[in-house]
């Protein structure tokens, strides 16, 4: 895809896909082995890396989401100003630049 949509998608699909990881990973593995989940290196792994990253993935999904909406807002509603804003040879730093906007404000708020 050679738009900016392609671009969030694209961003999306990782993103989900390191939810999807992560979330099998931290549940999957205590539904498995119920053993292992009662282990204290695996309490240490969920309270420390496996429940944060899962939570950081299903947070930048949903602002993925956020970003695919208003980028396709933009490019319906307002076609003049986003046929301005969005060239092939430069429209990715621009796109990049709004993804990093939404990730840090995210993680600003929290």
């Amino acid at each position: 895809m050679r738009s900016s949509t392609g671009i969030y998608f694209f961003g999306h699909s990782f993103v989900n896909i390191g939810f999807l990881s992560s979330f099998f990973i931290t549940h999957g593995i205590a539904d498995l082995l119920p053993n292992v989940a009662l282990a204290s290196p695996y309490g240490a792994f969920f309270a420390y890396a496996g429940f944060p990253m899962c939570h950081i993935f299903a947070v930048c999904s949903i602002w993925f989401t956020v970003g695919v909406n208003v980028d396709r807002y933009m490019q319906v509603c307002w076609i003049n100003k986003a046929k301005v804003g969005y060239e092939p040879s430069h429209g990715a730093d621009a796109t990049d630049h709004t993804a990093l906007e939404i990730f840090f404000h995210d993680f600003n708020i929290h």
